[in-house]
This record gives structure tokens, C-alpha cells and sequence, in this order.
């Protein structure tokens, strides 16, 4: 994607130059007004050119769309195509050399209208195909869609959702998972009264020094969380501003926050968004979930088995459930029944059976993971090997939030103020 974008704005700017000077140079400027020859044209554009790339890569977001694969196709044939380009302008006639750059700038020219005006056609289409978004009022009182939460998966989910419908719903931002109201909901106390302006920007200042300090700040400005949260000042509206900035800085409309353990705070949720809340319930064999993991096996069983105990009491006429093994088993239907879901729909699909899990864990694993998440396998449709819940040999450690060292010190320091 950066690679792309760079090619579309450098070659794009260069083309578009160039056949502004070629009008120029016909029309006869460079005898009457004392326009600059071909190379000291080049040259300026090339300055131009050294100003636009850094800019590009700021609003493409370097640091998420970097792609090797596009690096080491284009710098090297930029790295042969550069001295090419000398030796073939040293040893071809000037007339020549014009005539061969006219006509490649025009051809590009009309090749990128002709796709301008097939995505600006397509663009139309998919919007007489879209499906009606539901509209409530936001956290700064303007219309907007439904937002949607992750519940019943861990934030190493986000990625694998994010790859099977975020190239075909742009619309949708996927923010990193980062926990706000998970950590911050024990800490209110410490803020005082949220309706007084000091106690709020407080707030609001230290939820953004901790999303700042995580392995993908959103860059942040404090005092323009406080104002679009208006004049709801809760914990909800803040997370909610957050993650509009960063749908707002992706180009998205909405945005689906990847905070697993979400379902824990329907409550506060739900007075904040009303109908536009809306929940995608992946589901996946906790088995199969701890066979694919590095991570320990007691941790990532025993988190598996409170995120379904959380998912499991939310309404389910806002609940989406999906299903990981159905989704590799038919990728077309199960995505576009959850588009349809993501773009308004009514659809409330859930899966209650599924197959004999058949996976290469070793018996006294499978008895662990079963130990901890019998009942909660049973209610989703997976059949545990054993009988009755085995009981649990040991105890092993519960999995950390994944923190930054710098987001761990501002939750000890508020912490330590409580």
C-alpha cells in the first residue's frame, strides 16, 4: 500500500507535470517566455517531488501499511531504471526523446483518467448497493453509524478479522486492541466528578497519555477529546471519541474496537450508544485456540473461558456470532452474511454444533484446557472429549494485559493516587 501510494503520488505528480510543460513547450513558451528547458523542468519537479514523499508517507501510515514484497520489487528496478534512463537520454536525439516522453505522458494521462472514472463509476455502484446504515446521534450530537465491539476473542484476533473483510469494507476502521474501559473503569473513582471540568480533562488527559504510550499511538490532542465528547462526560464517551480519531485518520466511517472483554461493560455501553451498539461474537474451539497459540496454555484457556462468560449474557438481537471453523470451511457465505450484519442488516446468526474437534494435543493439555472451559464449551456447541469437566491438576499463571512499560507506569502511578 505505501509502495502503491508513493507510485500513484510521485509518478502521478511527474506525469501530470510533464504534460503541462509538453502544452507549455507547443505552445511555444520557451521562446516567448523564457520557460525552463526539459531537464531543468525535471529538476524542479524533482524538488517538488522530495517535499510531496514525506507527507505521503505520513498519511499512508508507514508504520501499519509497510509492505517488504512492494520494497524489493520497485527499489530495484528503480535502482536500474535510473541509469538506464541517462544512458538512453545521452545517446537518443533530443526530437526524439520529446517525442517519446509526449507520447508516454499522454498515454499515462488518459490510461489514470480511465481509472479514475472506473473507480468513480464503481464508487456509485456499491453505493446504490450498500445497505441503509442506522444513524443515532454521537458523542458530539452529529449523526453517525453503529459501532461495533469483539467479544468472546483475544486481541490477536483483531488480525485474522481484519484480513478476512477489511479490504472489502474500508468503511470499517480496525483500532489496536488497547483496553481503555477495562483499565480505566477501577480508576474513575479517582477522578472525582466528571461534570466538573477539571476532573474530566483529567480523565481525559490520562486515557490519552496511556493510548499514546501503546505500540500504535493515535496521536492524540486531549483538548480535542474534550470537545467532542461535548457534554457527556463519561468513561464511554471518551472511548468513543478516541476511536472516532483514529476511524477519521484511516478514512473510515465507523470502527470496530477488538477489546475482548468488552461484554463486561454492556451496561455502561449500552447507555452511551444505545441502538447503534452492536457486538461481533467470534467463536472458535478453545482446543484448536490453544494448539495455534505460543502463548501458556492454562492462560489463553482460562481467558477463552471468561471472554465467552462475558459475551454470554449480552442481548442477543445485537450479537453477530461467527464462526472461525465455518469461516474455513466457506469463506464466501460466512463474509457475506457478515457484511450485511456490519452494514446494518438484522442478521443474527449463531452456531450451536459443530464437529468432533480432531487436533494433535496431547491428552493431559486437552484435559487441561477442558477443565477450564467445559461449561462454556458445551453452551457453544463444542464437544468436550471427557464426560463430566476433568478436574484441574494444577494451576497454572493468568495471562497479563498486554502492555507497554510505559502503559503499565501510568496505570501504577493513578493506581498509587487512588
Amino acid at each position: 500500500a505505501v509502495v502503491s501510494t508513493q507510485s500513484t503520488g510521485g509518478f502521478g505528480m511527474a506525469i501530470c507535470f510533464l504534460f503541462v510543460y509538453q502544452i507549455g513547450a507547443l505552445a511555444g513558451l520557451i521562446e516567448c517566455c523564457g520557460l525552463p528547458g526539459l531537464k531543468q523542468a525535471v529538476f524542479i519537479q524533482t524538488i517538488g517531488m522530495t517535499v510531496i514523499q514525506p507527507i505521503v508517507l505520513w498519511k499512508v501510515n508507514l508504520r501499519q501499511n509497510f509492505r517488504w514484497d512492494l520494497i524489493l520489487t520497485m527499489v530495484p528496478m528503480q535502482m536500474v531504471g535510473a541509469p538506464l534512463g541517462q544512458v538512453l537520454q545521452a545517446y537518443t536525439p533530443s526530437e526524439v526523446l520529446k517525442i517519446i516522453v509526449g507520447v508516454v505522458t499522454i498515454g499515462v494521462a488518459a490510461w489514470q483518467a480511465f481509472n479514475l472514472w472506473r473507480a468513480y463509476r464503481a464508487a456509485r455502484a456499491d453505493s446504490y448497493k450498500m445497505v441503509e446504515i442506522n444513524a443515532e446521534n454521537g458523542t458530539n450530537g452529529t449523526p453517525t453509524s453503529n459501532v461495533f465491539f469483539l467479544v468472546g476473542a483475544r486481541a490477536s484476533e483483531r488480525t485474522w478479522l481484519q484480513k478476512l473483510i477489511g479490504d472489502r469494507n474500508p468503511h470499517i476502521a480496525f483500532p489496536p486492541s488497547l483496553n481503555i474501559l477495562q483499565h480505566f473503569t477501577p480508576l474513575l473513582p479517582s477522578f472525582g466528578d466528571l461534570s466538573e471540568d477539571d476532573s474530566f480533562t483529567s480523565l481525559v488527559e490520562s486515557v490519552c497519555q496511556f493510548v499514546e504510550a501503546s505500540s500504535e499511538p493515535f496521536n492524540l490532542v486531549p483538548s480535542a477529546i474534550v470537545e467532542a465528547c461535548g457534554d457527556k462526560r463519561t468513561l464511554a464517551s471518551v472511548l468513543e471519541a478516541v476511536m472516532e480519531c483514529y476511524a477519521e485518520a484511516h478514512n473510515a466511517r465507523t470502527w470496530l474496537c477488538a477489546d475482548g472483554e468488552s461484554g463486561e461493560h454492556h451496561e455502561a455501553l449500552s447507555q452511551h450508544f444505545g441502538s447503534r451498539l452492536k457486538y461481533l461474537h467470534l467463536v472458535r474451539d478453545p482446543r484448536e485456540l490453544c494448539e495455534s497459540s505460543t502463548s501458556d496454555l492454562f492462560g489463553v484457556a482460562d481467558s477463552w473461558a471468561q471472554l465467552q462468560r462475558s459475551a454470554a449474557n449480552l442481548p442477543s438481537a445485537d450479537v453477530y456470532t461467527l464462526d472461525y471453523a465455518a469461516v474455513l470451511e466457506d469463506k464466501d457465505t460466512e463474509v457475506e452474511q457478515l457484511e450485511e450484519f456490519l452494514g446494518g442488516g438484522s442478521v443474527n446468526k449463531s452456531s450451536t454444533k459443530h464437529d468432533p474437534w480432531t487436533g494433535d494435543l496431547t491428552e493431559d493439555k486437552v484435559q487441561t484446557v477442558e477443565a477450564l472451559c467445559y461449561k462454556e464449551m458445551k453452551s457453544l456447541g463444542f464437544k468436550p472429549k471427557s464426560k463430566k469437566r476433568p478436574k484441574l491438576e494444577k494451576e497454572g499463571e493468568k495471562e497479563e494485559a498486554d502492555l507497554t512499560e510505559k502503559q503499565r507506569a501510568i496505570l501504577d502511578n493513578l493506581t498509587s493516587d487512588t
